[in-house]
């Protein structure tokens, strides 16, 4: 039981912070389509590489702190 609360309690946190940050992703596309929609320039070229980065963050971080808190609770 301990075990399937500790997956559970970093699944959660995983999903909070993924779900954060395709918000805020979706929210820069949005500013880059007004933007253009106005006829300004956008750069928005790096900061979609990097809000991808971050993205992926969060999957490989919990995924990580998951299996070393699981293999602490198995001894």
């Amino acid at each position: 039981m301990k075990q399937i609360r500790i997956v559970k309690k970093n699944a959660a946190r995983m999903l909070t912070m993924m779900n954060l940050l395709v918000s805020i992703l979706f929210a820069m596309i949005y500013d880059v389509m007004i933007q253009n929609g106005l006829g300004e320039k956008s750069t928005f070229g790096s900061a979609m590489g990097i809000m991808i980065i971050f993205i992926l963050f969060p999957a490989i971080y919990f995924t990580w702190k998951m299996y070393h808190d699981l293999k602490q609770s198995s001894t």
